[in-house]
C-alpha cells in the first residue's frame, strides 16, 4: 500500500495531519492509506489508531473515540443549508430567480442550486463570485471598492484568474472564526440583495459571513 502524500490526496489529507503538532509532523510520509478517513463528512471524522505508526498512535492515547472533527472543514450538510436557506430568504423577499453556489475552501464546487427561470449565465456568474472571494480573500463588495481604487489591478487579476473575478456584491467568504471555509455566490436580483441572501445562508449554517464591507480598499 502506498505511503499517503500530498500529491495522492490533495488538500483533504492535510488538515488531517496538521492536527498533531508539528513534532509528529514528519510522520505524515509514512502514515498509510488505511490510516486516514478522510476528514469532511459526517461518518469520517477519525483516524485509526489500531493503524498508525508507534509515535501518531503515542498521541492519539488522548483521543480513545478518535479525533474530534476539525473545524475548517465545510462539509457538504453545511453547504446545503446555506443554499437552501438562502434561497428561502429570496423567497421571503419576493426576488427574481436565484442561482446559488457554495464552494469550499479550496475552490471546489460542494453545493449548487438554480432556481426555474434563471437565466443561461447564472451559474457561471455565481461561481465566478464565490471564486473571486477566495482568490482575493476577501468579500466581493471589498473587490468593488478596490476596483474603484485600483481599476487596472483588478482588469489584470481577473485575467490572471480567467475571468472569474466579478467586483460586485453577491460573493461572501464563509468564515469559522477567523478562518475562511469557503465561500459563497449567488446571482439573480440586486448585488445587495444577492449578499443578503448570502449572509443569510451562511449565518444559518453557523459560520460568519465575511462581506467585505469592513475591508478596507
Amino acid at each position: 500500500m502506498p505511503a499517503v502524500s500530498a500529491d495522492t490526496y490533495g488538500q483533504r489529507t492535510m488538515p488531517a495531519t496538521m492536527i498533531y503538532t508539528q513534532t509528529m509532523f514528519y510522520e505524515f510520509s509514512k502514515i498509510t492509506v488505511p490510516t486516514l478517513l478522510m476528514i469532511g463528512d459526517q461518518d469520517d471524522t477519525a483516524i485509526r489508531k489500531d493503524f498508525a505508526p508507534p509515535r501518531i498512535r503515542a498521541g492519539l492515547e488522548n483521543y480513545p473515540g478518535g479525533l474530534p472533527q476539525m473545524n475548517g472543514i465545510l462539509s457538504l450538510a453545511q453547504a446545503s443549508t446555506i443554499v437552501d436557506k438562502a434561497l428561502e430568504h429570496g423567497k421571503t423577499l419576493g426576488l427574481p430567480p436565484l442561482t446559488v453556489a457554495v464552494l469550499d475552501g479550496a475552490g471546489c464546487l460542494v453545493s449548487f442550486k438554480r432556481e426555474d427561470g434563471s437565466s443561461l449565465l447564472r451559474p457561471e456568474i455565481a461561481q465566478a463570485k464565490a471564486f473571486g472571494t477566495l482568490a482575493m480573500g476577501m468579500g466581493s463588495r471589498a473587490i468593488e471598492q478596490r476596483a474603484s481604487v485600483a481599476p487596472a489591478f483588478i482588469s489584470a487579476v481577473n485575467a490572471l484568474a480567467g475571468g472569474r473575478i466579478i467586483p460586485v456584491p453577491g460573493g461572501v467568504l464563509i468564515r469559522s472564526g477567523k478562518l475562511i471555509v469557503g465561500a459563497v455566490g449567488i446571482t439573480g436580483a440586486k448585488s445587495e440583495q444577492d449578499e443578503a441572501c448570502a449572509t443569510t445562508g451562511i449565518t444559518a449554517a453557523g459560520f460568519t459571513a465575511d462581506t467585505g464591507a469592513e475591508t478596507a480598499p
